[in-house]
């Protein structure tokens, strides 16, 4: 299996995007130079559990095809930073030749065994954001920090 190159992987339960935010999110990944980012999904289950069994198999087949991947969980009690933090936090590991998996969740959120077989928490804000809009700020904030590592006028 060859090396992959996108760097930044974005995994959702559901649908990623809704069509109204579709040509919104496709404007900021075409902005994007050195972020490489792929966008998963896998479907909405009748129950809990099987959403989650599905998403950890995504999970370990995604880690198999990309070396030195990080699982974050997209969460509302997860990591904070502000926007030149998470710029810093994401150029370093990307210098590090790490690789950023972002989970988001269906609208019923994680179970606690979910969250303790990931351990890396991450937030978008500390307010609550519907489901259907997370990858599209998630991938506004990682074309926003492209622009601050690479001083190029956005962020101000």
């Amino acid at each position: 299996m060859g090396l992959k190159k996108e760097r930044i992987l974005i995994l959702s339960s559901g649908k990623l995007v809704p069509k109204e935010l579709k040509p919104l999110q496709d404007q900021y990944l075409e902005r994007l130079g050195n972020f490489n980012i792929k966008t998963f999904e896998i479907g909405l289950y009748q129950d809990q559990l099987s959403e989650e069994k599905n998403l950890n198999l995504k999970i370990n087949e995604l880690a198999k095809s990309y070396q030195n991947l990080r699982v974050f969980l997209l969460r509302e009690n997860g990591q904070h930073y502000s926007s030149h933090q998470f710029a810093h936090w994401l150029n370093k590991g990307l210098t590090n030749n790490e690789r950023f998996l972002f989970v988001i969740s269906s609208q019923r959120g994680f179970t606690q065994e979910f969250i303790e077989l990931y351990p890396n928490h991450f937030s978008l804000s500390l307010l609550t954001f519907p489901h259907k809009i997370v990858s599209t700020i998630l991938v506004e904030q990682i074309y926003r920090a492209e622009t601050i590592i690479e001083n190029r006028p956005y962020h101000y």
